[in-house]
């Protein structure tokens, strides 16, 4: 009787929207406060030794990482709006099993979470950015934000953009995944290898 609960509390959160995305969350926020701690212990002269990487001013931080944030959210909506009317419009001729399988298909939660992850860390970076007032206009070197109060997080901002680049990746192989899981050769095969578990199981 133990297992028949477990197995069906496992089953509830392979087929909730809400488990991977939030995992993914904590992770982003755990992540945040590891390299914003970095940023406070490493000086902000180490971006002028990585010949990819720019030294960003708060101004300039705060600018892309607005932008990355809104970017992120508008994406996950639009991206998951048009794929549920296309699931929809394919599930009134496949069935009620194609909505479920899509619901349970982890890589469309893992998209979900990447989109939400990534928001989550923009967000919380940008509360970090603060720039100096009083800093005087003639300072224009990295160590300048140093000795007047600004704070740049030179590490957590590197690693939003390779969040971001890691986002744009998920969500070119998400547009090439949902073509492919409502074909009706898949929805088959699908419903066929869960009907051989089932089996096996009971």
């Amino acid at each position: 009787m133990n297992r028949a609960i477990v197995t069906k509390y496992v089953g509830d959160l392979r087929a909730s929207y809400w488990f991977i995305p939030a995992v993914m969350v904590i992770g982003a926020i755990i992540l945040f406060l590891l390299t914003v701690w970095l940023d406070g212990r490493i000086k902000t002269e180490w971006v002028s030794n990585v010949p990819f990487l720019f030294a960003s001013r708060p101004e300039g931080a705060r600018a892309v990482l607005s932008t990355v944030a809104g970017s992120m959210i508008t994406v996950a909506s639009v991206t998951f709006s048009l794929t549920l009317l296309a699931v929809s419009h394919a599930n009134g001729q496949f069935g009620p099993r194609l909505l479920n399988n899509f619901m349970r298909d982890q890589q469309n939660q893992f998209t979900l979470g990447t989109f939400t992850a990534t928001f989550m860390y923009c967000i919380l970076v940008l509360q970090t950015v603060r720039s100096a007032e009083e800093m005087p206009i003639g300072v224009d070197s990295m160590e300048g934000l140093d000795l007047f109060g600004a704070f740049v997080p030179q590490i957590s901002i590197s690693v939003e953009l390779f969040m971001s680049l890691a986002s744009v990746g998920v969500l070119v192989n998400f547009f090439h995944h949902v073509p492919e899981s409502i074909r009706l050769s898949k929805v088959v095969s699908g419903i066929g290898r869960q009907m051989a578990g089932a089996i096996d199981e009971l």
